[in-house]
């Protein structure tokens, strides 16, 4: 299992990447780090946050 960490702002987050079920989803991921982008705090849907990607496509199918 492999974890990383996310930083925004002044908070930190640990990720667990799910290598055995999606790995081409995590190998596409582990090529774009690091990554950075604003994010959007959606408190109206929950406590949860997104980042806008726009037309931005990695070009992968769904996985699991």
């Amino acid at each position: 299992m492999q974890f990383l960490s996310i930083n925004a702002g002044p908070f930190v987050f640990k990720a667990r990447l799910e290598l055995e079920q999606a790995p081409k989803t995590c190998a596409r991921f582990l090529e774009m780090l690091p990554f950075k982008n604003k994010t959007i705090h959606s408190r109206w849907s929950g406590e949860a946050v997104w980042v806008p990607m726009g037309e931005f496509d990695v070009d992968l199918n769904f996985e699991n």
